[in-house]
């Protein structure tokens, strides 16, 4: 299922060539130009450039030689800048300790200079950051944050915004009317006009359906994502096409419809394909590869996942290696590999821990008990073996609980 996370922007396969264009005019003026700070502000905009089509290492480069140049100019506003610029090429590696450290250089900079603006988005990029690593109550706090002071500032189209990333947030936690209101409220923001053209407005039909969904309310959910679905075909948007759908694609998996269901999640991987989006391709393999979990296709599931596991590889995104890796095992554990599937539990859960995701690392502690306690089972186990599994199950089922009540705790406060 695809969130549309409105503070993340999204690629088109039209746009590349623009912004190569735009990246060769940038380098051209830098050139030519003096070491001053409107030179950290161009290398400021080719980071972000980089950033958009994916080449994180350039990206970071040109943000680190910013932040070198502002503080040799002391240049608080370029310092501020490149912070940030890191912090979200951080993000799209999903190495949210890294990003949360250089938005927090950010966030002092801009404190000390007193940049409402500044401030204001640098508490709804920690929000975003939390959100990866599951952290919900430091998500929604830094979101409430960022929305108190858009108010403020009166500045309406931010606070649409917002408003429609804690509706994410609150989806995830379960609060689905919490989540629908907040949906409702970034809609509310938006004129008649807006919604015509706004990417905003779809995002949120979407949303509102991704919500009915997780409430099982399958033909609600259907309504709004097909309502998307039109608005994405009246604008000709294809990114937003192939999203709606995968979400389409996922109700019909739910409801049990499995022909419709792969109907339409191959045309959104076909959509895909034809604009080069890899981490769409992915989720597409990914959304296949349940389908055909659900149909008991397991050779074939594992052909899906494993696809998209090299894809999330290649692209470097650690977080959805690690969810590959989850799905990996489940599939290995059914046809019993279970040497695989340790493997791959032990892979998801080391990816878990080392990008600071709270939620996938206790998926993993989960996954890693239920298969020593099956292990432990088997037969043509020695005792001595049967008792290491579940020792070893024990122990992880332990990490699972502990996880679990301090999650609940925390959802409390």
């Amino acid at each position: 299922m695809i969130r549309v996370c409105v503070f993340i922007l999204m690629l088109y396969a039209s746009g590349c060539i623009a912004q190569n264009k735009a990246i060769d005019s940038l380098i051209n003026i830098l050139n030519s130009g003096k070491q001053d700070t409107v030179r950290v502000l161009r290398l400021c905009s080719l980071c972000s450039e980089y950033r958009s089509i994916g080449q994180y290492d350039n990206a970071l480069a040109h943000a680190k030689q910013a932040y070198q140049l502002s503080g040799q100019l002391k240049f608080n506003h370029g310092l501020a800048r490149s912070s940030s610029n890191m912090a979200n090429v951080y993000y799209k590696q999903a190495n949210y300790p890294l990003a949360l450290k250089s938005h927090f250089e950010a966030l002092k900079i801009r404190q000390e200079t007193n940049d409402k603006w500044g401030m204001a988005e640098t508490y709804h990029n920690l929000g975003a950051v939390y959100e990866k690593m599951s952290d919900y109550p430091k998500a929604l706090e830094s979101y409430s944050t960022s929305l108190d002071m858009h108010l403020k500032l009166g500045d309406q189209d931010n606070i649409t915004k917002t408003y429609s990333s804690m509706g994410i947030v609150y989806e995830k936690q379960g609060k689905y009317n919490k989540a629908l209101e907040c949906f409702s409220l970034s809609i509310a923001g938006l004129s008649e006009k807006e919604r015509e053209n706004s990417s905003l407005y779809s995002a949120d039909l979407m949303n509102i359906g991704n919500t009915y969904i997780q409430q099982g309310n399958y033909e609600e959910a259907l309504k709004y994502e097909q309502s998307s679905l039109e608005m994405e075909r009246k604008k000709g948007n294809k990114q937003g096409i192939a999203d709606a759908y995968s979400n389409i694609g996922v109700i019909y998996e739910k409801q049990g419809k499995y022909s419709n269901a792969k109907k339409n999640h191959n045309n959104s991987l076909d959509i895909k394909k034809d604009l080069g989006d890899k981490q769409g391709i992915a989720s597409s393999y990914n959304n296949l590869a349940i389908l055909e979990k659900k149909k008991g296709d397991y050779p074939e599931a594992l052909k899906m996942q494993f696809a998209a596991l090299a894809i999330y590889q290649e692209i470097g995104d650690k977080e959805n290696i690690a969810i590959s890796n989850c799905n990996l095992g489940l599939l290995q554990a059914i046809l019993k590999k279970f040497k695989d599937a340790e493997r791959c539990f032990d892979k998801a859960l080391k990816l878990s821990l080392e990008i600071g995701s709270k939620s996938l690392v206790t998926i993993s502690y989960r996954n890693l008990a239920s298969l020593y306690n099956e292990m432990s089972t088997l037969k043509g186990v020695s005792l001595k073996e049967s008792n290491s599994y579940q020792l070893k199950a024990l122990e992880f089922f332990k990490q699972y609980t502990a996880d679990m009540e301090a999650i609940n705790k925390r959802e409390e406060e």
